[in-house]
């Protein structure tokens, strides 16, 4: 089953108006609360000072969970990185959290005001910065095995970007991560474990039930992908096609 859409594109300047100078337009609600010097009132119609507004414009708590979530999917190459991953974790966490918008308009400046693209280390700091403003954050890595850039240095290697991240005192976070058990994988999670006292387990997911699921998602790929469409003419080609995926795919 193809997971959500994850090529959200963080580069678009964050809900806001532009007028035609490039000065940010703001309604009647959001100059009120700019202006220190105005009352405004809650829902029950009590005058608010700007301390006491400001103080109720907070979220009631911050220590809600929040998951994010990201699918690596082998079918689509520009979803195989570690910069689709943090534009996607960034743009989640922003719809989460909508009082995160500073965040996003410094690095909209930081980029020429949208003219540029953002680098892949101005990604991670905004996203750290995001999420050592909220309360515990999950992520989710499904099929971690089909990032092409997981292995390298932190601004690129995913493995390296996630050991940091989990090793950072500033937030509070877990992964929830599914992959084949390939080497560099496994060797880059014993590490962590030798290092640290992080409690990370192990849970194999294969078996007849999930190796059917494989197949049947195979075949009907195979059967129904336009890409693949020259094929249906041969049965034949398409059983050898769905037998080496599903041979290869490893419970995942």
């Amino acid at each position: 089953m193809k997971g959500p859409s994850t090529s959200e594109d963080v580069t678009v300047r964050p809900e806001c108006n532009v007028d035609a100078r490039g000065h940010k337009r703001v309604n009647d609600d959001e100059a009120d609360a700019q202006n220190p010097t105005k009352k405004q009132k809650n829902d029950h119609g009590a005058a608010l000072g700007m301390n006491e507004w400001e103080e109720a414009r907070q979220p009631t708590s911050r220590s809600k969970d929040i998951c994010l979530y990201f699918y690596f999917d082998f079918t689509e190459n520009q979803k195989q990185s570690l910069e689709n991953t943090l534009r996607s974790l960034v743009s989640q966490l922003r719809s989460k959290e909508k009082d995160l918008e500073s965040d996003l308009d410094s690095l909209y400046s930081s980029c020429d005001n949208g003219n540029r693209q953002p680098s892949i280390e101005s990604l991670r700091k905004t996203f750290l910065s995001m999420i050592g403003k909220v309360g515990e954050v999950w992520i989710v890595i499904d099929a971690l095995d089909e990032c092409h850039t997981r292995m390298g240095n932190p601004n690129e290697g995913l493995l390296k970007w996630m050991d940091s991240l989990r090793s950072s005192q500033d937030v509070n976070i877990h992964f929830l991560v599914t992959s084949r058990p390939e080497q560099d994988i496994q060797s880059a999670i014993d590490k962590w474990t030798s290092k640290t006292d992080a409690r990370i387990v192990s849970i194999s997911i294969e078996s007849d039930r999930t190796a059917e699921d494989i197949q049947d998602y195979v075949r009907a790929r195979v059967t129904k992908s336009e890409g693949l469409s020259r094929w249906r003419s041969r049965p034949d080609i398409q059983n050898d096609i769905q037998t080496t995926l599903t041979n290869k795919a490893h419970g995942m």
